[in-house]
């Protein structure tokens, strides 16, 4: 759904990748259901509403100014979700197609494949500003180091952020680092905030005034870009959130939630070897204690190394 061509049969294929994501919740209950926590996309938090008045750590990888000023080379393309909900007839918002944000060495592959555009590095900050303006969520790869995609989202047709809004799985996306927070002595209850969470995130309380849920704030910021009086912020969550280092990482703790770190691990179909290996391991990795185990912040990091070692 990145293409376009008048070769290419795209209607169909927009009223395929709709069936397949959109049919009864089926894709996302299969990949969300569990509480599954290591997911491919992360939020990015805007980091003009980030509350300053006291010290607070900004890592780059958290900062969508940063990830573009580290790279070297640029790819603009169009979102899936909005062309597939343009051809499908439910793309209700003016937001352009062309936003998605491809950088460092996959924007080869990007631009090989007819995916995206190069595009400067001026031009990729203009995106960026764009999308602030437009109050789009920044979704970027869920990993710290070579971030390689960024996602500009609107609520109405971005796929993931429906996950969260239409059929409930908070999990959809892994947060920021960040969560919003209003603060009532400048809020003056104009309710701006709860239209523009892309969400649902933020309400209307008994008595008017605007009420998050923080089970549900992926710590984006939107919320706060346009809000008038300056109460609604981003504040650094109580509790840590843990994003893998690298693609590796992501790959190995997503099998190992979804039960198939097996099959990476072995992975020859002809070996006779590689199938005991793969019921043998996989028995126990499915042990809910074993795999709680090497999930948690105390064990996460030496299974971690010792996978990479292995590698």
């Amino acid at each position: 759904m990145m293409r376009t061509g008048s070769n290419l049969n795209t209607k169909e294929w927009a009223r395929l990748f709709h069936s397949y994501l959109d049919d009864q919740s089926t894709f996302y209950k299969a990949n969300l259901s569990k509480g599954q926590s290591v997911m491919p996309l992360r939020a990015l938090p805007h980091e003009e509403v980030i509350d300053t008045s006291d010290y607070v750590e900004i890592l780059d990888y958290e900062k969508a100014s940063a990830i573009v000023e580290d790279s070297d080379k640029f790819a603009i393309g169009i979102c899936s979700c909005r062309h597939e909900k343009l051809h499908t007839g439910k793309k209700s918002c003016d937001i352009p197609l062309e936003t998605c944000s491809t950088l460092g060495p996959s924007t080869d592959y990007m631009i090989r494949h007819g995916f995206a555009k190069e595009v400067s590095k001026t031009e990729m900050v203009e995106n960026l500003a764009r999308s602030r303006e437009l109050g789009l969520v920044l979704c970027a790869d869920n990993v710290q180091q070579n971030v390689s995609f960024i996602c500009h989202c609107c609520g109405c047709c971005c796929n993931v952020l429906l996950g969260i809004s239409r059929f409930g799985y908070t999990n959809a996306i892994v947060t920021s680092s960040f969560i919003a927070e209003i603060d009532r002595s400048s809020c003056i209850e104009c309710a701006e905030c709860v239209d523009r969470c892309p969400i649902n995130a933020i309400s209307i309380g008994p008595n008017g005034e605007s009420v998050i849920d923080e089970s549900v704030c992926i710590g984006c910021g939107v919320c706060g870009l346009e809000c008038s009086s300056g109460a609604m912020r981003l504040v650094k969550r109580g509790q840590r959130v843990l994003h893998p280092e690298n693609t590796f990482q992501r790959v190995i703790l997503q099998s190992l939630e979804q039960g198939t770190l097996q099959n990476l691990l072995f992975s020859n179909p002809q070996s006779m070897t590689h199938r005991f290996m793969r019921g043998f391991v996989g028995g126990f990795l499915k042990l809910p204690p074993l795999r709680r185990a090497l999930m948690s912040d105390t064990l996460r990091s030496s299974f971690l190394d010792f996978m990479s070692k292995g590698a």
